[in-house]
């Protein structure tokens, strides 16, 4: 699929061509109507905006993938972007704000069984 193919283009450094691309294919994938895949690529794109330091973008694309990931009921897709959101909010200075999101990150892992899971997050609580 488009998205799997994007993957491999990802993993280079040039954000901005990154995000050239990548609003290309949300675009595309908003006109197919694939949710899931829109979901992803928003994720892609607020990575991207947050590492070319454009974190209002960021979050917007956030919290748009994590309201399509709560309306597809997605445990695991909402708890990334959950953590991503965190860290979008963290590094625009919103701590009280990334503090609360990444609690709710934890929280969902939890209810789910997924403990180990939530190791990973501490990084936020130290």
């Amino acid at each position: 699929m488009l998205v799997q193919a994007l993957e491999v283009i990802l993993c280079g450094w040039n954000y901005v061509e990154q995000k050239r691309l990548l609003a290309y294919t949300l675009k595309l994938e908003r006109e197919r109507g694939n949710d899931r895949q829109v979901g992803e690529v928003l994720g892609y794109l607020s990575d991207a905006n947050r590492m070319l330091k454009l974190r209002k973008e960021g979050i917007q694309q956030a919290e748009e993938a994590l309201e399509i990931y709560e309306r597809l009921g997605d445990v695991t897709n909402r708890a990334w972007f959950l953590t991503n959101l965190a860290w979008l909010l963290y590094e625009d200075g919103q701590l009280d704000t990334a503090e609360e999101v990444i609690s709710r990150a934890a929280n969902l892992l939890l209810e789910k069984g997924r403990e180990s899971w939530v190791a990973n997050l501490t990084v936020f609580l130290v």
